[in-house]
């Protein structure tokens, strides 16, 4: 299903962070923990052949695609594994729809292959990312709308998140990649529903960076400049259960509670969304005491410091 998919592969799925403490499961060992789940029920499901019941389903591309699943999850050796991707993509409508069906999943072949292959248990980063790129540079339409029930997205976003991921690749050439997608027509304030949460694209894309521990502070600072340059409105209308915010509440809280992120990275980083338009007024308690405390932390700059006291 695209909703469990989606969720293996990003981490905003529900636009909040986990609680801290106990022995709780980290976002990184939930996202590896579900990736290789659904990565062993896949190899299951492809390595055996469509039954008929199942071929009414799919269309003509999307049968071609769940053969080439299947081989993709029968082979280790990852020069073999781009020829073979590399080969079928000259053939395959990347943008043609997985199913005929209305029902179930809706999403094209294009994306559908590439979150199978980012999550292949047994390739590597470096492979995943590249063919990745590949897909993109050859087409396919990161504007397209996924569907699975209530949920909804956009390619893109999706694969984003599930390239914040991915190790043993340069912070710049996942930056690249935003940029790429963004310049496909990637729409930042396009609607996405994830489980209990509603908002924007850009707003799940932040929101799981944020927590994202293959990220480093200053690859978030210049993914959130990118998103703000592309247009992503922080007023934007999210639903979180039955709680109303912004795009900017989200991120904000998000930086706020974010393990791992340095403080003058949290620094720029609202200080970019209060220059976009972000205000403290309705802020949590916790937000505003963060928020204080930056203002006073001596590994924050202190111009930084002073811009974000005129701003907020």
């Amino acid at each position: 299903m695209q909703g469990s998919s989606v969720a293996a592969c990003s981490a905003a799925g529900e636009g909040a962070g986990r609680a801290a403490g106990g022995d709780a499961e980290t976002d990184e060992e939930r996202f590896l923990r579900e990736a290789r789940e659904k990565a062993v029920l896949n190899a299951q499901l492809l390595a055996a052949r469509l039954k008929p019941t199942e071929q009414t389903t799919l269309s003509q591309q999307g049968q071609v695609i769940s053969q080439l699943l299947s081989e993709i999850a029968a082979e280790g050796d990852e020069d073999k594994l781009t020829e073979t991707v590399s080969t079928a993509l000259q053939g395959l409508d990347l943008n043609a729809q997985f199913q005929d069906s209305s029902e179930g999943e809706q999403m094209t072949c294009g994306q559908k292959l590439a979150i199978e292959i980012i999550h292949l248990p047994q390739a590597s980063g470096p492979f995943k990312m590249a063919l990745v790129e590949e897909l993109v540079r050859c087409g396919l339409d990161v504007t397209a709308q996924w569907r699975d029930g209530r949920s909804l997205g956009t390619c893109g976003c999706t694969l984003l998140s599930g390239v914040f991921w991915l190790q043993g690749i340069e912070e710049s050439a996942k930056l690249e990649l935003v940029k790429k997608v963004l310049e496909g027509g990637l729409q930042v304030n396009t609607e996405y529903v994830e489980r209990v949460t509603k908002a924007s694209c850009g707003t799940f894309l932040m929101a799981g960076a944020t927590s994202c521990a293959r990220l480093e502070g200053a690859s978030k600072v210049a993914l959130l400049q990118l998103l703000l340059e592309a247009g992503m409105d922080l007023q934007f209308p999210c639903q979180q259960g039955r709680t109303a915010s912004t795009c900017g509440s989200i991120i904000a809280q998000r930086l706020c509670s974010a393990v791992g992120t340095q403080p003058n990275h949290q620094a720029d980083m609202l200080l970019a969304l209060a220059r976009g338009g972000w205000r403290m007024e309705g802020a949590s308690a916790g937000v505003k005491a963060h928020v204080q405390a930056l203002l006073s932390h001596p590994d924050v700059d202190q111009s930084v410091r002073d811009q974000l006291r005129e701003v907020l």
